[in-house]
Parts: structure tokens; sequence; C-alpha cells
């Protein structure tokens, strides 16, 4: 997938479930039966959100061809789940979703903030503040599966993004 999606379709009574695939392979078919059938856990998150319809998304979708599309960003750092964020729009799948055959148990979440005030090499230090984030993570579940942590960070309101 590599534009907008659109699911106009997705609340049909006969939709039972929907299974993206992203970008298959030639292995597509073996893959994707294994999922289906419970062998495998699909163990994926959405790298993108899926808008309810068209007009929830800052640009038009081009459906056409044209000979030089043209896109200008005019949402600037208001991409994908942070302009659904900004506008409180309500995605029909926000980015990072995923369903699984397991669940999971985050525990012991925590955030270290240090500030260095001497050069650590690589531009740090001189009063800059280093955050490290740490979890565990435990398949509470029957099945095997992997999960996918997600951090959302944001700078403070007074700092203004451009």
């Amino acid at each position: 997938i590599v534009s907008a999606v659109l699911m106009p379709w997705y609340n049909n009574p006969n939709i039972t479930a929907i299974l993206l695939a992203g970008v298959p392979g030639q292995e597509t078919g073996n893959s994707l039966s294994d999922v289906l059938f419970g062998d495998v856990n699909p163990s994926g998150k959405l790298v993108y959100t899926i808008a309810t319809n068209d007009t929830h998304y800052p640009a038009d979708i081009i459906s056409v061809q044209v000979t030089l599309p043209q896109c200008n960003y005019t949402e600037k750092l208001l991409v994908d789940y942070r302009w659904f964020d900004y506008h409180n729009i309500t995605p029909l799948y926000e980015f990072g979703f995923g369903l699984s055959y397991t669940t999971f148990v985050y525990s012991n979440m925590s955030l270290v903030s240090t500030l260095y005030a001497g050069p650590l090499g690589a531009g740090i230090g001189n009063g800059i503040s280093v955050v490290s984030a740490s979890a565990t993570i435990r398949n509470s579940g029957s099945v095997a599966g992997a999960e996918v942590v997600q951090a959302y960070l944001a700078f403070p309101p007074e700092v203004r993004e451009p």
C-alpha cells in the first residue's frame, strides 16, 4: 500500500474480517493461509492511519493517471495520526492498530531522564537531557506471538513546533 486507503465497504454485514497483506511477496498465499487458519499469529501493526472517508485526509487522493502529480503538504508536521489527533477525527483504523490471537501484559514501565552536563560524543552533552524507556512484556495468552511496543513523543506546546 503506497497511498491513502479507503474501505467504504468495511461495515457491510457480509464482511466478517479484513486482512491487509500490505505489499506481498512470493510466499503470500502460504503466509496468509497460516494466519487465517490460526497456525501463525499475525503480530502486525498498521504503519499508517486508515480514514473513514476521503475528506478526513489532508490532501486529495489522486485516483486517475496524471502526468506530473502535485501534492502540497500544507499540513506541515501534522502527518498521518497527528492530523487525525489535531482535528479530533476518529479514524477507521488508527496508526498502530493490529489484532492478535493472544494477549500481552505490560508491566514495570518506566521512564528515566538523565541530564548530562558535559560532552558525551556524537553531539550529546552540555545540558542535554536523555530519556530512557523500559518495560516488561509477557505473552499472557495460549498462542505464541510477538508484540511491538509503540511510544509516542511530542514536544510540549510552549516549544511551538514549526
